[in-house]
């Protein structure tokens, strides 16, 4: 039962997400001349306000910046939005993975709930190979993640970086991009998008737990 009610919850939190996303994308649509010229006036303004938002989000948790995509990329374009929401991301990830090596599962404990930490934490790839860092992204939240690597590995903060930035590069330039099409395509592309990511993050699990139970049997 708690399992379904935490598969409930998952789900309920991206369709959120997905609907706040699209509510945006109304609004972008029937203000865009106001955004593009509050862009042109406040030009960096506007990118450090984004920019703190989407650190802030890295590293509290609770909240996403996924909606609010939309207005950045349309505003300021696609390259500049990529290059943004990448630093901001990367920047948030990189903090909350030296939070958690320095102060440790106590302290973390006040921003995650410990059984979130302990059903993440055998998704944690024990042979830490730099492609299954970058992989793990796709599979456990990406706010969580960051924390969890701190918490459950030894690998360094330049080992951490590379891997978080590749591994963050395809769903910004998915998300960005999509924020840019019309609301009907963006409908179409982010069911395709979001139903992509949970069929790998099922399969993904399903082969962890299978080395969890060799393991188990190997001892």
């Amino acid at each position: 039962m708690k399992n379904k009610n935490e598969k409930l919850n998952v789900y309920l939190g991206i369709a959120i997400i997905f609907i706040l996303f699209i509510l945006v994308s109304f609004f972008v649509e029937n203000n865009l001349g106001m955004l593009k010229n509050f862009a042109k006036q406040y030009f960096y303004l506007g990118l450090i306000i984004f920019i703190i938002i989407l650190i802030l989000e890295t590293i509290f948790i609770p909240i996403s910046a996924i909606p609010f995509i939309p207005i950045i990329s349309n505003s300021y374009g696609v390259f500049t939005s990529v290059i943004v929401v990448l630093f901001g991301w990367v920047a948030g990830g990189v903090i909350a993975f030296a939070v958690s090596r320095k102060f440790g599962k106590p302290f973390i404990r006040k921003i995650i709930p410990l059984e979130k930490i302990e059903e993440y934490e055998n998704l944690i790839p024990e042979h830490k190979k730099f492609i299954s860092l970058v992989l793990i992204r796709f599979f456990v939240p990406f706010d969580i993640v960051n924390y969890l690597l701190g918490l459950f590995t030894k690998i360094g903060l330049k080992t951490f970086f590379i891997s978080t930035l590749i591994g963050t590069i395809p769903i910004t330039l998915v998300l960005v991009y999509i924020g840019t099409l019309p609301v009907g395509y963006q409908i179409i592309s982010l069911i395709i998008f979001i139903f992509f990511v949970i069929i790998l993050g099922i399969e993904f699990k399903k082969i962890n737990l299978q080395k969890q139970r060799f393991k188990t049997k190997g001892k």
